[in-house]
């Protein structure tokens, strides 16, 4: 199945990640309708599983993966605009609830979801670093479905340190 490393579009560009697994699945179906059964076993089709492996990781190196129309990071300016047009700030509930949301996912890295609504009250404390003569949020990672609490979830805490220019700064304000 060769067939998946030279595989483009019709304007000549080369298929992302899912689109290359849903045709190659897509043409296992076809030979299992057809009465063939799993022609991954058969010898001439033995490689081709290796054949995709190595496309799609080439794939997600050029830095397309699935999400080749993912979004651009939020730069500080950004933060601005939300704040200057109050969809952030501590104001009001929906504030509260969008801040907390913002805060969560870009500097903890929680996943909105089961993550976020398993999050208690003590699950973020707020510490001061004596090196740095800030204050810092750290939160207290619970079990999830790919992290399994075996080991330590990540080799150091995640914390969300301070930045005392800024009123609105959610580890200020708490």
């Amino acid at each position: 199945m060769g067939l998946f490393v030279n595989t483009r579009r019709k304007n000549g560009e080369k298929l992302e990640t899912t689109s290359l697994r849903s045709y190659f699945y897509g043409l296992l179906r076809h030979f299992k309708d057809l009465g063939h059964g799993d022609v991954l076993k058969l010898p001439e089709f033995s490689r081709s599983k290796e054949i995709l492996r190595a496309r799609l990781s080439q794939i997600k190196a050029l830095g397309k993966g699935n999400l080749v129309n993912s979004s651009d990071p939020l730069e500080a300016s950004d933060f601005r605009i939300l704040k200057d047009k109050g969809l952030l700030g501590f104001s009001n509930p929906n504030q509260l609830r969008d801040t907390l949301y913002l805060v969560l996912t870009t500097q903890f890295g929680t996943r909105p979801g089961v993550e976020m609504r398993q999050m208690r009250v003590g699950d973020i404390t707020k510490h001061y670093c004596v090196q740095e003569d800030k204050f810092y949020l750290q939160l207290k990672e619970r079990i999830t479905k790919t992290r399994k609490g075996i080991t330590a979830p990540r080799k150091f805490p995640v914390k969300a340190f301070e930045f005392p220019e800024d009123r609105t700064c959610s580890v200020v304000v708490l």
